[in-house]
């Protein structure tokens, strides 16, 4: 090898190690752009929509505001259908929805600000037939019919005045028959009183069985009992005793 091919190797080699040098010198000391840290912290970003989408470009989720300007987060499926959808309202609600393929709400909850809290369980149609609800501390649990009338209703109080309560109506969702825990309510299409069987207090504050018959305006007409003896008593229209036995 000829002496100028030996220093050119020299000058490469010397070249090359200064560079390096440097580079090791500015990466420790924090100074060389190859050393800055790539990620970056932001304290506020202002969008308007998130949108996550699959390999294909499909949307799967989007995060951002409904038509009403109120937040929402929807999930979608494969083919593009509304799946779940969380949102809040306008009065301060807010609202989960879990859809069918078809779009129908099948299973709902909703959280008004009075406190009100409900899960809606719909059928194909996206009409409710079971809530679940509760409300200033007592649950309740309805069934309605595919006309979305309701049907039973079942209720419960914790307290001594109230107690717990169970309902029927008929197809026009009106009451029917009313059972609480200190007896059996009937009641006429119009929801008024037609006859009672359970418990009530006598004027001495004792505890008596009683049945009551009661007229279309729901005045007492008839009414049995039995404390120590067996009491009938027989009511006008203005409730007034007409006779009695003993």
């Amino acid at each position: 090898m000829k002496i100028k091919e030996y220093w050119i190797i020299g000058v490469i080699a010397l070249i090359t190690g200064i560079v390096g040098g440097v580079i090791v010198v500015q990466f420790f000391s924090g100074g060389y752009v190859f050393a800055e840290k790539s990620t970056q912290q932001f304290k506020v970003i202002e969008v308007e929509e998130f949108r996550l989408i699959d390999k294909n470009g499909k949307s799967r989720a989007v995060f951002g505001q409904s038509k009403d300007g109120n937040p929402s987060l929807i999930f979608f499926d494969k083919d593009n259908n509304s799946r779940v959808k969380i949102a809040v309202g306008d009065d301060g609600g807010s609202v989960v929805d879990v859809l069918d393929k078809d779009g129908k709400s099948s299973i709902g909850l909703v959280v008004l600000p009075s406190g009100f809290l409900t899960l809606i369980l719909s059928d194909k149609d996206g009409k409710g037939r079971g809530f679940f609800s509760l409300y200033d501390e007592t649950p309740l649990v309805q069934f309605n019919d595919k006309n979305g009338r309701q049907r039973i209703v079942l209720g419960l109080k914790d307290n001594v005045e109230s107690g717990s309560s169970l309902a029927f109506s008929g197809e026009d969702g009106t009451a029917r028959s009313l059972y609480t825990d200190t007896g059996l309510l009937i009641l006429d299409k119009k929801g008024k009183r037609r006859a009672g069987l359970g418990l009530g207090v006598s004027a001495s504050e004792e505890v008596v069985s009683r049945l009551v018959l009661y007229d279309k305006n729901a005045h007492e007409r008839v009414v049995i009992g039995a404390l120590e003896e067996p009491q009938l008593i027989l009511l006008d229209k203005k409730e007034e005793v007409i006779w009695k036995a003993p």
